[in-house]
């Protein structure tokens, strides 16, 4: 069976552009320790904002089910999800890992996860959300430029 070509062709399945820099920034931070708050900041700020960023993952990957979409942006896209968290931003799911993203460097209290992440964001950007969009507007027309006319992108 071949595997569908409807989907927007992203350079890379998008928690691992997170996951993988985060990982090897840890690791760093193991053997070169670049710390940026004092106790006990790190876990009272990080805590919080990893629930929220879990809590934000989980309420837009229900929403797309809900709307009977993929999330996985390797299949395709069934439908515009304009409820939930996507009245808000069309990227929710982006939002929560990079929320989850930070929350873990500030746990760990380490500034290399940080100083790696404008370039996930750039990634994110390009490789992700801009074949995302191109997709999107190619296979809704109209449907998908109104959502995108209301709805920023980011926050």
């Amino acid at each position: 069976m071949r595997p569908s070509v409807d989907h927007p062709h992203v350079v890379c399945f998008p928690p691992l552009i997170y996951t993988i820099p985060l990982l090897i920034s840890l690791i760093t931070h193991v053997f070169f320790p670049w710390y940026f708050l004092k106790a006990p900041w790190p876990h009272l700020i990080g805590w919080p904002m990893l629930i929220s960023g879990f809590l934000l993952a989980v309420w837009g990957k229900k929403t797309m089910e809900q709307a009977g979409t993929n999330v996985n942006p390797y299949h395709p896209t069934e439908s515009i999800v304009t409820k939930g968290p996507f009245r808000f931003t069309r990227n929710p799911l982006y939002i929560a890992l990079t929320l989850i993203y930070v929350s873990v460097a500030v746990i760990f209290n380490s500034l290399w996860p940080l100083a790696v992440l404008p370039a996930i964001l750039v990634v994110i950007h390009y490789g992700v959300i801009k074949q995302e969009e191109a997709y999107l507007e190619r296979k809704f027309g109209a449907e998908y430029a109104d959502y995108k006319s209301k709805v920023r992108r980011w926050i």
